[in-house]
This record gives C-alpha cells, structure tokens and sequence, in this order.
C-alpha cells in the first residue's frame, strides 16, 4: 500500500469516526439548547395577524425528534459521498486527472444504490436532482481526450477501466448508447500516439530545453514547441545530424503501435490505483532512452 493510499483511508476512517461523534454531540447540544430556550429567551419570533392578536412561536417548535435527528444522519451520509470522491482527486502533490472518470462513475453509482433503498426514499426526488447535475458534468467528458489519455497514461488503469465499464459495439448497436464508447477511447489513444509519434526524435528548441514556468507536461511542451530555428541546427554537428535522419528513416511509422502493444501487454502487477503517474513514466522514459538511444 503506498503512503498516499494509506494516509488517504487514514483520513477517511478518522473523518468518519468523527462525523458520527460529531453527529453525537451535535444533537445533544441541540436537544439541551432547546430544552431551556424558551424559559430563558422567550418565544423565538412572533407571526402578526392582521385583525388577530400575534402568534408566538416558541423554540420548542424546532425540537428535533428521534426520527428527524435520523434523517439527518441519512443526508450526511449522502452528502459524505461526495466529500469522500471529491478528496479522492484533491492533492497538491500528485496528478489526479485520471480518477476523474471513475470518481463521477462511482459516485452517481452510489447515489443510485441509495436511490433505490426505502430508507432514502425521503431524498429520493433530491438523489435524482444530484444525479442529474452529475450527469451534466459526466457528459461535458464525452470529448475531453484529456481524460481518456489520463486514464490511459495511468498503469493501473490503461484502457482496461474503459473497456470494463464503458459500452462497446453490443450495447451500441443495441441502442443503449449512442456512441460505441470503447472504439471512441482507443481512437483517441491511438491518434494522439500517431501525432506525438515522429517528433519524439526532433532536436530540443528553447522551449523545450528549460522547464517552462506553467509546469507544462512535456507532452504539452512538444506539441507546442516550433521548428528548431536554423542557427541551432547548424550548430549541430555532422554525426549529431546524420544520427538524427538514421533514426528517423529506419523507425517505422507505425512503430508507435509496438510500443503501445508493449505498454498494454505489460501487466503492471506492482502498480495500485495510488501510482504517481509522473514519477512512473520518468522511470520508464529514462529506462527507454538507454536501451533505444532516444
């Protein structure tokens, strides 16, 4: 279990714990309060009716009883849900992008569940309010490759979480989606790999020699960066050049989808959903430029 994964269920379990102590205490601070309010402070309002003498309301109107200090347990537990997903892609230290998708999955599959038990029906018409304002969100991700290449890029999840869980060509031809899902995903992988493909070889420019100020991904960086200028090109040497025309004439062009086959048959077993993909991917492209000369 990496520290991360450990200090995250830590905080969980404590700030469960606490939620419930809290919830504790909180109903009996309450109940007290409201015990000795009217005796010490007077009725909390009055209602003035025109031609009638007013109405006092006393603080004992409020008076929560068992069963309401019970539903507002059940909407704290609803609401725990989002909190627990939302801390889930919250950190300042690791990237986070590629637990959006199944964040939002796992939630709106939750409050479907709490939807359909008798004991929520209370909340059932807001449960379907928040379902739907996750839904608006959910469906702005349709042509986001940024999520897609996130979780792709993640070694836990690679597009296995896609293919498990997102609809194929069954249920697209069967009219539950509109879209074949899964063949959408591996579009989206395999053109950005195409794109970024043969500029893996081109000769670093002044904006991509020095860490860019933003903390771009180097990604960003080469798909942004111009042509080496001429000045730095003829600064080259001649080996420096003709090793650079070798490998690009002998590469394949294909050869981006070798090493997506490599990536995708490679079970990562010590990898958890807890892996920083940064940290991964410096490991590995550092591994790869010794065995390939990149």
């Amino acid at each position: 279990m990496s520290h991360r994964s450990y200090e995250l269920r830590k905080v969980h379990s404590h700030v469960s714990e606490r939620r419930s102590a809290a919830h504790l205490r909180l109903s009996q601070a309450i109940d007290a309060f409201i015990a000795v309010a009217d005796v010490k402070f007077g009725p909390i309002t009055k209602i003035r009716r025109k031609g009638l003498p007013p109405k006092l309301i006393p603080w004992a109107a409020f008076q929560l009883s068992e069963d309401d200090w019970k539903r507002v347990k059940l909407c704290a537990d609803i609401l725990a849900d989002a909190h627990l997903y939302q801390q889930s892609a919250s950190s300042s230290r690791s990237p986070t992008l590629h637990v959006v998708i199944p964040a939002l999955e796992t939630l709106s599959s939750r409050w479907e569940a709490k939807e359909k038990k008798p004991k929520y029906a209370i909340y059932r018409d807001a449960l379907k309010k928040a379902l739907e304002k996750l839904l608006k969100y959910y469906t702005k991700l349709d042509d986001a490759r940024a999520y897609i290449l996130a979780l792709y890029l993640h070694p836990y999840y690679k597009l296995l979480y896609i293919e498990e869980q997102w609809g194929g060509e069954d249920d697209f031809f069967a009219g539950l989606e509109d879209r074949n899902w899964q063949a959408f995903a591996r579009k989206t992988v395999e053109d950005t790999l195409k794109e970024y493909w043969p500029k893996r070889f081109q000769p670093p420019t002044a904006n991509t020699a020095q860490p860019s100020q933003q903390g771009n991904a180097p990604n960003d960086a080469n798909a942004a960066a111009p042509a080496a200028p001429a000045q730095e090109e003829d600064d080259d040497g001649d080996f420096d050049r003709v090793r650079r025309r070798r490998l690009l004439n002998a590469d394949s062009e294909d050869g981006w989808k070798v090493e997506m086959r490599r990536y995708e048959d490679d079970p990562a077993v010590d990898e958890t959903k807890d892996t920083d993909t940064v940290k991964y991917w410096a490991v590995g492209l550092s591994r790869s430029a010794l065995c390939r000369c990149y």
